[in-house]
């Protein structure tokens, strides 16, 4: 028996540190872009975890709890205090 097909929204988006075009960091604002788009998946790319430069947040932890998503980061590098990768989150 053949299973139903359910389109799978997948997105990807570069968040440089959250900073916004006005210098603001918010994980909000962020928040907001990607509900907008409704995906199943997001590949989320340049985020912080513990650095003094974003009030040492961990970026994609406060994201996914604001889109009720689960979420897995990896670190790229190590900088200062903290780190600095990309993350995946899905519902």
């Amino acid at each position: 028996m053949p299973y139903p097909s359910t389109p799978l929204r997948v997105m990807t988006y570069n968040v440089h540190s959250c900073k916004g075009s006005d210098g603001r960091i918010s994980t909000y604002r962020v928040a907001d872009v990607i509900a907008s788009f409704k995906p199943d998946v997001v590949a989320i790319q340049e985020l912080d975890f513990g650095l003094a430069r974003t009030n040492h947040e961990h970026q994609a932890a406060e994201i996914a709890k604001h889109l009720n998503m689960d979420f897995h980061f990896h670190p790229s590098i190590e900088v200062q205090e903290g780190k600095y990768g990309n993350a995946i989150l899905s519902r």
